[in-house]
Formats: structure tokens, sequence, C-alpha cells
């Protein structure tokens, strides 16, 4: 067929204008621009509590000027020397008054730079702490009791306490011990050039259920018993700091039925204790609501007061626990897509399992009852976990369970499926090229049929 010159440009510039329409396709296709249910990001947001709101003075008077007041607790032996930090607490206040009714009403506000805020004025309830090697030398200083201001500008004891109830000024408390060589720790274990000076447990409890909160396995749970130590060759008041304290973390040992056969102490680098990783269990019918709690990985126990990094891993987990947690890993009903995804896993796992049977047997020589053993040789590529969150059992069925409904992506691919753009892209990019190259042809065609004549 002939073109005529000018249907021929045409030609020639669609066709140059289609191949790069479809090099842009597959160049914007080929971007990850898709989204998958796996990749969105579940956030942890922690919301502080108000500070108060500022007063409203249309209703309230001052009555006197602000004032600071500050509480000091002295932990201290009977020759006066410190054997636990001291608890010192600060507050600026100021007493305001308002009619309601026939009544005046008196009332202490918090001041926050020089604004008084709707928050009352009060000292917290402090637990005084065990020292070792002492106790205290009167139980009335066990715990001293919250203490509010004064309203009048005067302060009554409480016959209950012993101690103010409302402080109209600076007040010092000193908490006296007496030396006790007996004390010991509840639970401690021993380590070798340390003093031990408290005892605790953490515990991690990760629980199965569905929507409703009903129980569908057991639980998994982690607890972890450490101590705080110090250099015995320190001084108590020494020990008690901070900077002068390590982490010993406690390996219990146990026997079949449960019982306590020894008790190791190591101390830590940092007071960092990594968790296990746990694979969340496959339910029949059930499946993550939540994919990325396919298994709990990366999480630690900070084993100390000491500031830490606030972090969340991808699952909205803190990386940090510092206190006893309980995770809920919730499942939802698998529907009708999902089940025909499982059993399209497991005939494909099959068939590889069947596939490896088979290698097995051309290459080591084997009868047909070798290669169908119990499968521990037989796919081992697949064993163990895959990167989109699969889980294998290792040296068992010999083959991974990777992507099935209620745990990875679907099929056997070890990556997530990306609904086939790569593909289509490789298709645009091709025809695009392809294109290009015949405008490109046509184009010297036409420039060599015109010099040539």
């Amino acid at each position: 067929m002939k073109f005529k010159p000018r249907n021929k440009k045409v030609l020639v510039r669609s066709t140059a204008a289609l191949g790069a329409l479809l090099i842009c396709g597959g160049a914007i296709t080929s971007s990850p621009l898709v989204m998958h249910a796996d990749d969105t990001t579940s956030t942890h947001t922690e919301t502080a509590a108000p500070a108060g709101t500022t007063l409203d003075n249309t209703k309230w008077t001052a009555v006197d000027k602000a004032k600071t007041i500050t509480r000091t607790i002295h932990y201290i032996d009977e020759d006066g020397k410190t054997v636990a930090p001291d608890v010192v607490e600060t507050h600026t206040g100021e007493v305001f008054t308002t009619k309601n009714g026939d009544q005046t009403v008196n009332r202490a506000f918090t001041i926050v730079n020089g604004v008084a805020t709707n928050v009352v004025p009060k000292f917290a309830s402090v637990v005084s702490p065990s020292v070792r090697g002492y106790k205290l030398k009167s139980t009335q200083y066990s715990t001293i009791p919250e203490q509010g201001w004064s309203l009048d500008g005067t302060q009554a004891k409480d016959p209950k306490t012993g101690f103010y109830s409302n402080l109209s000024q600076d007040e010092v408390i000193n908490v006296v011990y007496t030396k006790d060589p007996t004390t010991a720790l509840k639970d401690e274990v021993p380590v070798p050039g340390y003093t031990v000076l408290n005892v605790k447990n953490m515990t991690r409890t990760i629980n199965y259920v569905d929507e409703e909160g009903n129980k569908l396995a057991d639980s998994a749970v982690e607890t972890v018993k450490y101590e705080t130590v110090a250099s015995d060759k320190l001084t108590p008041k020494e020990q008690q700091d901070e900077k002068n304290q390590k982490v010993a973390v406690v390996q219990v040992l146990r026997d079949t039925n449960g019982n306590v056969t020894s008790e190791n102490t190591s101390i830590l680098s940092t007071p960092a204790y990594k968790l296990k990783d746990v694979k969340s269990p496959k339910i029949a019918g059930m499946k993550l609501q939540n994919k990325k709690f396919a298994t709990l990985t990366g999480q630690y126990m900070w084993l100390s007061d000491q500031p830490y990094v606030h972090a969340t891993l991808d699952n909205g987990l803190p990386q940090y626990m510092t206190q006893d947690e309980i995770v809920d890993v919730i499942y939802v009903k698998a529907d009708a897509k999902d089940t025909q995804k499982n059993k399209k896993n497991k005939q494909s796992k099959k068939t590889k399992n069947a596939v490896a049977g088979a290698v097995d047997k051309n290459n080591n020589g084997g009868s047909g009852s070798d290669a169908n053993c119990d499968g521990k040789d037989s796919g081992s590529a697949s064993t163990g976990s895959s990167s989109n969150g699969g889980s294998g059992d290792v040296g068992g069925s010999g083959s991974a369970d990777v992507g099935s409904g209620d745990i990875g992506g679907s099929g056997s691919s070890a990556t997530l499926p990306q609904t086939g753009n790569k593909k289509s892209s490789s298709v645009l990019l091709g025809s695009g090229v392809a294109l290009m190259l015949s405008s490109v042809a046509m184009a010297w065609d036409g420039l060599k049929r015109k010099f040539l004549h």
C-alpha cells in the first residue's frame, strides 16, 4: 500500500506519539503505585492528658499572691547519711475566691507561666523504697501521704498519719532507716561482686482471639525475672545512683514437672532484653485481621528507669516494653475466596514435594519409598519463614505454607503479589519502543526517497 506524502507524515507522527505514550504508560505502571492491603501501616498513638484549661477570671478573684512550695523527702540512716535518692516535688499555686449563692468558696489553683489553670495543686503520695541491709525505723514513714495546698496559710497535722494535710510553706521530711544485716530481698539471686537492689518480673502475654474476644488458641507467655544491681564496693548512696546500676537477668531452669532446678544470672551491657519471636498459629476457618501480626518480632523489654528511645514497630506495638503487656492477635472468619486460595496453596505444596522427591530419587538412586519417607529432605528450601509472612515448620513436612490465607499473601511466591503490574508494564514498554523504531524507519525511508528523487 502506498501513502501520499501528507498521509505518510501523519502516520509517522501518529506512530511516534503512540510509541511515546506507551513508553510513558509502561514507566508509570512499573513504578510502585499499587497499594495492597499488606502495605498499610498501623500506627500507635499516645495521647497526653491535658494540663488543664485556663481559669475563668470572670468567676474567680485572687485572694493572695502566687507562691511556690517545695516538699523534699530525705532517706537517711541514723547517722544522717543518704541511703536512697531524695524525692523532691514543687508546685506554684494561688488561692482564689468566688461566690456560690450566699456562700464564699475558696480554692487553690496551679499557676503555669504566670497564668492560673484549672488544676488544684497537691503533693503526691510516695512509698518509701526498700534498701538492702536496712529497714525503716518507723512504719509511719512507709508511705508519705498525699498533701494538699493550704487555703488559709495554716498547717494542721492529720492525727491518723502524723503528717500535715495541707502545706503553706516548704516541707522537709526525713525518713530514717536502721541497719538490718538479716534483711534480704524476696526471690533474690546473688550476683558475685554486686549488691542486689531490687528484684522484679515483667511479662508479655499474647492472646489469640476472635473479634468478640473469644480465645482461639493457647496464649504465648514470656516472663523475665531481673535484678537491679550495683557494685558491693560502693556506699549505699552511690549504689542508689542510676549511673552506678546495672541489670542482671535471671535464667530460671525447670524440670519436666515445672519445678525450679537452678537460677543463673547474667549482667546485660544495656538494659534492653530481646523477646522471643513468636509466630501466630493457624486456625481452621480463620485468618489474621492484620497480617503484620503473622510473626511478632523485634520487641524488647526495657529493664531500667533510665531514658530510652520511644519507637513503634510497623504493627503498631511499642518496640520497648516498660511494664507488663497484653497483646491481642485478632482473627476473623476466612471467606470462600481465602479457602479456595488455601486449597491451591496446599495443592502447589504437594506438587513441589512430589517433584523434589523425584529429583532426590534420581540423584540418589533411591527407591520410590525412599523419596516419600518423612519429607524431611524434600523441599527443604521452603522451610523457615518467608519474606511475606508465611511460616514453615523447619524439619517438618518439608515445605512452608507461604502465602496461606491467614498469614501471608496469595500464591506460593515469596514476594507480595503485584496484581500483574510488572508483566503489563513490560508489554507496554516493549510495544512503545517497537512503535518508536517503526516511526524512525518510516521517516528515514521518506528522507531517502526525497533526496534520491
